[in-house]
């Protein structure tokens, strides 16, 4: 066991960007898990080419990156996240392919990882992908093998995640919040920020909503296109509108909780030009 926790406990290091004076924000994860039921994986086929067909001349950022789910249709310029340890264990993934292969999850593991750095890439797996619903650290997942499912949730989580980093191999991480960069024209930003309105738990807890729509208005008046998924949103136009058809546990955007319904509606919203 001993050998096995040292050979995932690599610390890596994410890429800082130069961050905005005067701010010191909390960490907060924006949403993310290795693989869970819904969240964006089943519409961003619908919306990511709505942002897309605005891409021509500008760069497009999306800061809320979480497990990906939009930027492996997005596939934007950058692609980043507030929480360290996301970045590092996709620039991880990226560099070594096969660094989870073999690795099996037991909730001993689970429990010690807890106390590992928020930097190291491997709690960030075991934190967001062997975790119940995809809450960072909400209860180590179970799974029922049987013939149907014969797959554990560590296995389910790598296959995701690797599949999705072979998709972004060209997009670049970056550990930086919407609010470390300065706004600025020609750009073109994805974001799925935590859901206001909503129960928000662990990581996500904190988060700045006025403070994201200031920004989203800074970021137009620059001279740049905010694209912003929300189920309602009071400034921008909304362009696009469905449902997932599915309901989420909690966990969802890496500490959202609440069930969703059937019947709920995600919306997207533009804003600027």
């Amino acid at each position: 066991m001993s050998g096995e926790l040292d050979r995932i406990r690599h610390t890596l290091k994410a890429v800082i960007g130069t961050r905005d004076p005067g701010r010191d924000d909390a960490l907060v994860c924006d949403g993310c898990a290795m693989q869970y039921n819904g969240g964006k994986t089943r519409i961003a086929k619908h919306i990511a080419p709505i942002v897309n067909r605005e891409r021509a001349g500008r760069l497009c950022w999306e800061p809320f990156c979480g497990g990906l789910g939009m930027t492996e249709h997005l596939l934007p310029d950058v692609a980043s996240d507030v929480h360290p340890g996301l970045i590092a264990l996709y620039e991880k993934l990226r560099a070594e392919p096969d660094w989870l292969d073999g690795f099996e999850c037991t909730e001993e593991i689970y429990q010690a990882a807890k106390s590992w750095p928020d930097d190291d890439p491997a709690k960030a797996f075991i934190g967001f992908g062997c975790a119940f619903g995809g809450k960072w650290f909400g209860g180590f997942a179970r799974r029922q093998i049987t013939a149907k499912n014969p797959h554990s949730v560590t296995h389910v989580s790598r296959s995701t995640l690797k599949r999705k980093i072979e998709k972004t191999s060209r997009v670049q991480f970056k550990n930086l919040s919407f609010f470390d960069v300065r706004p600025q024209p020609g750009w073109l930003i994805y974001c799925d920020p935590p859901y206001a309105n909503t129960t928000l738990a662990g990581a996500a807890k904190g988060f700045d909503f006025d403070g994201f729509k200031r920004r989203c208005e800074l970021w137009t008046k620059a001279g740049s296109i905010v694209y912003v998924s929300e189920y309602s949103f009071d400034i921008g136009v909304e362009v696009w509108s469905g449902s997932p058809q599915c309901s989420l546990g909690s966990g969802v955007k890496g500490g959202q909780s609440g069930v969703i319904g059937e019947g709920a509606t995600e919306r997207l919203f533009r804003l600027g030009l």
